[in-house]
């Protein structure tokens, strides 16, 4: 295998790496502890509440591989094209964001009743 594959295929493997845990990290927020908030009780009511989260994001890589030609010379000039040295660039990029809203707020009040006692209503 030539050095500019082997160079490639070690790129790619750091790239997927990398958007990997870039993914990971953004699909913690959508967990159901990001949403809903654990119970808090009092006495007889139990409050909950809600929040609305988003997250998103995008990513983009590529490579390339060939020689530079150089720049046009300007008019005038005799442009002679000149052999330039192979050259291998590749990059990557990415964003993304999360965010929340409160939206709700889940109030269960407990009622017992006494087994003994009709049914109300």
């Amino acid at each position: 295998m030539s050095e500019t594959t082997s160079t490639l295929l070690t790129l790619a493997e750091k790239r997927e790496e990398q958007i990997a845990r870039v993914l990971e990290k953004i699909y913690s927020a959508a967990q159901s502890g990001a949403v809903y908030s654990d119970p808090v009780t009092a006495g007889n009511y139990t409050i909950i509440t809600a929040s609305e989260i988003a997250a998103g994001g995008g990513f983009g890589s590529g490579f390339g591989l060939g020689s530079t030609t150089p720049p046009p010379k300007p008019q005038g000039e005799m442009a002679q094209s000149q052999a330039q040295p192979s050259t291998n660039a590749g990059g990557m990029g990415g964003g993304g964001g999360s965010s929340g809203r409160p939206v709700a707020i889940i109030i269960i009040r407990r009622w017992w009743m006494s087994p003994s006692l009709p049914w109300p209503g």
